[in-house]
């Protein structure tokens, strides 16, 4: 198993998923924090369909909430990475095994969707989650 690299692995699903325009979204906690006020508790989840919010009695079905917490998750990774291709102009050296495992990656084509172009759409978007 050590001989497999299963870290580089993730690495470059990483790289590769970039260049379709994918990302990674984190899932943890997501069945655990409340989509109105964001508070995280494992008293949240009553049961495996019932989620109720134990500070602000936010009431949902827990997998619908926990979808809404992942969307808007999803929106934040787009804005920061839309945020860092706008702001510097330098990249840094991206291509070689020392850089794909820090985690620099550009896409191969870097295509912007349409959503990452104009931040009102996300807004939007985020504002319906």
């Amino acid at each position: 198993i050590l001989a497999s690299c299963w870290g580089l692995i993730a690495t470059f699903l990483s790289y590769k998923a970039l260049r379709v325009n994918k990302l990674k979204v984190p899932a943890q906690y997501s069945s655990q924090q409340c989509a109105k006020c964001g508070h995280i508790h494992s008293n949240n989840r009553i049961s495996q369909s019932e989620f109720v919010c134990i500070v602000c009695k936010y009431t949902e079905n827990a997998d619908l909430n926990a979808a809404r917490i992942i969307a808007k998750r999803g929106i934040e990774k787009v804005l920061e990475f839309a945020k860092s291709q706008s702001v510097s102009s330098e990249s840094p050296p991206v291509g070689t095994r020392e850089s794909a495992r820090r985690g620099r990656v550009r896409p191969h084509n870097p295509t912007v969707s349409e959503a990452a172009r104009n931040p009102a759409t996300l807004a939007d978007i985020s504002a319906n989650c």
